[in-house]
């Protein structure tokens, strides 16, 4: 930088006798001084210097699609379509800057890299004490792509990269009931008993498959 790269570029040598302030004043110029952010991240990396945007950008603006209401959650529908563009940035989350591969999605990319997991980590707000609940609605509405970036429907035996230990699966069993089902059911709303009859609070969690012989109260 300070050079602006003169001897990378053959502007050195035995014969410097056309060496003036004119001609050093064009090789100082932006673009052969301008280092890439690879060069100031390594640097800030190996001398524990601060690695967020704003401690150099100072005059940084924000992307227009960053600007939108409820961005926290609307984020992953620009992210599917210009992940390269994201990488610009949250790419350098790790001591070397990520790489987005072809194979990589939304999903794969967002578990591996830091930036993403420290906030996927968290409880969203969205999440609120009746999302138990509430999530079939709200999957029924909108797909379940955006709950497996962090959550994830696979055996727990096959996760990999998983943000969170609260899988589909954790609720989820799947078969029959088992013994003593009643007292292990997690948080349900009501004491479930033998003589508890079939209501929508059992909706929650099963299908409409019931209602063909069962009439909730």
């Amino acid at each position: 930088m300070a050079h602006g790269g003169i001897a990378r570029r053959g502007e050195t040598g035995e014969d410097d006798t056309n060496w003036n302030r004119e001609r050093a004043v064009t090789a100082m110029v932006w673009e052969n001084t301008a280092t890439t952010m690879d060069d100031c991240m390594q640097c800030h990396f190996r001398r524990k210097a601060s690695t967020d945007c704003k401690a150099c950008h100072t005059g940084l603006n924000l992307p227009e699609y960053h600007q939108v209401a409820e961005f926290t959650f609307s984020h992953g529908t620009p992210a599917r379509e210009k992940l390269e563009e994201c990488n610009v940035c949250h790419g350098y989350a790790e001591r070397k800057k990520m790489e987005v591969r072809s194979d990589h999605t939304v999903t794969n990319y967002s578990r591996e890299n830091t930036f993403c997991r420290d906030c996927h980590s968290l409880r969203p707000e969205r999440h609120t004490e009746r999302w138990k609940f509430d999530h079939a609605a709200r999957t029924k509405l909108n797909g379940k792509e955006g709950c497996l970036v962090c959550h994830d429907d696979r055996p727990k035996n096959t996760l990999e990269l998983s943000i969170t230990p609260t899988q589909c699966g954790t609720c989820h069993r799947g078969g029959t009931h088992r013994k003593n089902w009643r007292a292990a059911h997690p948080n349900f709303p009501i004491m479930i008993t033998e003589q508890t009859r079939f209501s929508m609070d059992c909706m929650q969690c099963h299908t409409n498959k019931c209602l063909q012989c069962h009439v909730p109260d």
